[in-house]
């Protein structure tokens, strides 16, 4: 299935270049017209953006090159690692822990009775979401982009000033949103056609079970200064928490 170059090209001007982002994949698209094939054009442009967007050998690199070469196959994250490389991240995991288990909720969701909130010990939200303001560290931000981190099962406490254990998992989809109206729409139109003639493919992006200890003095400190989670395209069901540690309730999958 051959690429309609005229019609991604009407597209990219319909955009009206607004960006620099715009203008560059522009003049990447036309070097890369001698490429063979209009396929093998948008492949060695993505391939160039990687390159120039996120060098080499890095991280987010590597996803890029897993999307045009992997076949779809998984990607194993390690949120132990996530968490060392981006202390903000891991703030944002441990406040809202700490929210949802005690039910620390702010004046919001009081005041919004419809609001999915904590009510440990009947049930809780397990999905914290990690929007792409919520990084500290690029390479990061650039592999996983918004990011879902369930909440997979919550340790009694042996006191009330004892560290809250949790454990946690995720499965997300590294994909494109070439609907969105973003900065890098451009860049999404691309991908999403390649996905779309079957020469690139989205994957998963899973993890293993990961146990996190979580100190509530410092947790207490945190959910004081974090805007709690609010993501007006995603509502999870409220789980029974004792039904999530017994394993009666999976997680989403994505």
């Amino acid at each position: 299935m051959a690429v309609d170059y005229t019609e991604l090209w009407r597209r990219l001007i319909a955009l009206g270049k607004k960006s620099a982002i715009d203008a560059a994949v522009g003049v990447l698209l036309e070097k890369n017209k001698g490429a063979g094939s209009e396929i093998a054009m948008l492949r060695k442009t993505m391939v160039d953006i990687a390159e120039i967007k996120f060098g080499v050998g890095t991280r987010p690199y590597k996803f890029m090159m897993h999307f045009l070469n992997g076949n779809g196959a998984d990607r194993e994250i390690d949120l132990a690692e996530l968490f060392r490389d981006d202390r903000t991240v891991k703030d944002r995991v441990t406040s809202e822990v700490y929210r949802r288990v005690l039910g620390a909720r702010t004046a919001k969701e009081k005041a919004d009775q419809q609001r999915m909130t904590s009510v440990f010990p009947n049930g809780i939200d397990p999905v914290i979401t990690i929007f792409q303001t919520n990084y500290s560290n690029t390479g990061w931000l650039n592999s996983l982009g918004t990011y879902d981190i369930h909440i997979e099962h919550v340790q009694s406490r042996l006191s009330p000033g004892s560290p809250i254990c949790v454990t946690l998992t995720s499965k997300n989809v590294y994909r494109w949103h070439s609907a969105d109206k973003r900065i890098t729409q451009t860049i999404h139109m691309i991908g999403q056609t390649l996905v779309d003639l079957g020469e690139a493919h989205n994957f998963a992006m899973t993890t293993k079970r990961t146990r996190m200890l979580i100190d509530p003095k410092y947790a207490e400190l945190l959910s004081m200064v974090t805007i709690s989670q609010n993501n007006p395209h995603i509502e999870h069901t409220t789980f029974n928490l004792e039904a999530i540690a017994r394993g009666t309730v999976k997680m989403f999958e994505f």
